[in-house]
């Protein structure tokens, strides 16, 4: 009669042990993860040259890319390299024409291995609409 609670009682421990196990290992794979999020002002001076500051968590060198489009159409965009860690940095974008003002502006951006292309993006692609040029 014991026994059939003893093994109750030992499943129940040791799914227990089992599930904090897993939620460590998943807290931890969490927080070593590349990220990139954008944290700057939606709003920029059309006269003043175009910065997106952008906060990123690195495993190593990788490069932080900020495109520009205006109804799903690429305008311009910037890269800038950083090194293995985190920080906020400002992604410049040199533009080859004039902005309209608008307020339809917005930006995707992401992490990628340095010299590759946004096909081998090692973060998901991230946007951010409502980007205002006055």
């Amino acid at each position: 009669m014991k026994s059939p609670l003893l093994i109750k009682i030992s499943a129940l421990v040791l799914s227990l042990f089992l599930l904090s196990s897993w939620s460590y290992k998943a807290n931890k794979t969490q927080k070593n993860k590349e990220k990139v999020e954008f944290v700057g002002s939606k709003t920029l001076d059309i006269n003043s040259q175009l910065e997106f500051e952008i906060k990123y968590v690195a495993k190593r060198g990788r490069e932080i890319v900020v495109a520009l489009k205006r109804n799903d159409k690429w305008i311009a965009n910037g890269v800038v390299s950083v090194k293995k860690g985190s920080g906020v940095i400002k992604v410049p974008i040199n533009l080859t024409t004039k902005l309209k003002k608008s307020r339809k502006y917005q930006i995707d951006f992401y992490l990628r291995p340095v010299g590759t292309t946004w096909e081998e993006a090692v973060t998901p692609i991230g946007s951010m609409p409502n980007i205002t040029i006055d």
